[in-house]
């Protein structure tokens, strides 16, 4: 039972976008959580999506993250600026 998950009732999920938020610029988020392979499921433990939005995205689906190509060294660079210190 997911509501029993001392996760879900944690201040985790909050602090972490506190955390983010002003590294990626975004406007705002979807934290997503699938439960079952027919809910989109792939990876079979508990995991939460936390996607960045964006207002000049195209946010028309809530349920999806529009994925955005990144170069190994961007990705990399985003890596080490959301690390704390």
């Amino acid at each position: 039972d997911i509501s029993s998950c001392s996760f879900v009732n944690s201040s985790l999920p909050q602090k972490v976008i506190q955390h983010v938020t002003p590294i990626l610029n975004c406007d705002g988020y979807n934290l997503l959580q699938n439960n079952g392979e027919v809910a989109g499921q792939t990876v079979f433990h508990f995991h939460l999506h936390l996607i960045p939005r964006y207002k000049d995205a195209d946010n028309s689906n809530v349920l999806t993250a529009g994925h955005v190509s990144f170069s190994d060294e961007e990705m990399k660079e985003i890596c080490e600026s959301l690390r704390l210190n």
